[in-house]
């Protein structure tokens, strides 16, 4: 049997209609995310584009503009918190393959979240300025990716764990998530795996939806 294999999944908000550190704002209508959208984007690590550095890709994205737009519930936690149109990834981790820096990225995102806590890892987005507007406002712009970073220049970015994707050679079990469509695989064979995985599918889920502070230990009877 090969080894367990697992990929967190995450969701965030990569840019927002708000002013960022270097006082420019985004134009979301005027944004080209088709890379994003079509999952041919990758993520790095820091803004760092070397092969070592890419850690997962971007598995779907969404503009929001309004609360109409939010139609899952983290688009609509994100709306609430923001009150302004905001760009709305998904993203998936190769940590589960043997990706190094992707390992060490899902172990501050399992570090916190075991302690109940928000990761401190955010989003910042790549590509090109193609128009300026007055006032720092960037008109049109092609994305091309996006970089998990501690320190962005937009602050109003964030990301979540939503899910984990666990593969292996043996059997499968298949779990679905009730916020979301990707599919949870869990391996049937070991109780001890399965335990520990239930009981972080279930934090997870909690703090998705906005439960009050839980730690892991408290879910591993």
């Amino acid at each position: 049997m090969s080894d367990l294999k697992k990929s967190l999944i995450i969701e965030g908000v990569a840019s927002s209609e708000l002013q960022d550190k270097q006082g420019e704002t985004l134009s979301l209508a005027g944004a080209e995310i088709s890379d994003l959208e079509n999952s041919s984007a990758f993520v790095n690590s820091d803004h760092r584009p070397e092969f070592q550095h890419l850690v997962g890709r971007v598995l779907d994205a969404k503009k929001i503009f309004k609360a109409e737009d939010a139609v899952t519930p983290i688009q609509q936690k994100y709306w609430q918190q923001l009150k302004k149109p905001f760009l709305w990834t998904k993203s998936e981790l190769w940590d589960g393959v043997g990706h190094v820096e992707a390992s060490s990225i899902a172990a501050i995102y399992r570090h916190y979240i075991a302690k109940g806590e928000e990761p401190p890892i955010k989003i910042s987005v790549e590509g090109r300025i193609l128009e300026r507007g007055p006032n720092g406002l960037l008109k049109n712009t092609k994305i091309k990716g996006i970089a998990l970073t501690v320190a962005p220049s937009l602050t109003a970015t964030r990301t979540e764990v939503v899910d984990i994707v666990k593969n292996s050679g043996g059997a499968d079990s298949l779990i679905k998530s009730d916020n979301d469509s990707i599919p949870f695989f869990i391996e049937t064979t070991d109780p001890t795996t399965r335990l520990h995985d239930l009981a972080f599918k279930a934090l997870v889920l909690l703090k998705s939806a906005g439960s009050p502070k839980v730690e892991l230990n408290s879910l591993l009877l």
